[in-house]
C-alpha cells in the first residue's frame, strides 16, 4: 500500500520524520513561564482546594 501525504515513514500518521518531542528555543521559555505560573497559583492558599488539586495534576506533567 502506498503512503498518503498525511502518513509518516512507517505508515503511521503520527510518525513524522524529523518531529521533535522536546521543545526548543522560545518553546522552552514559554513552557517555563507556564510552569512558574502554575506553581505560583498552586501555592496561593486563597485558591479553592479543587483548583489547587487541578493545578497539582497539571504540574505532575512537568
Amino acid at each position: 500500500r502506498a503512503l498518503s501525504d498525511d502518513e509518516g515513514p512507517g505508515g503511521d500518521a503520527f510518525a513524522r520524520e524529523g518531529s521533535d518531542v522536546l521543545p526548543k528555543g522560545p518553546d522552552i521559555d514559554r513552557s517555563r513561564q507556564i510552569f512558574e505560573e502554575l506553581r505560583t497559583r498552586r501555592n496561593q492558599p486563597q485558591r479553592p482546594k479543587f483548583e489547587r488539586d487541578y493545578l497539582d495534576r497539571l504540574l505532575r506533567q512537568f
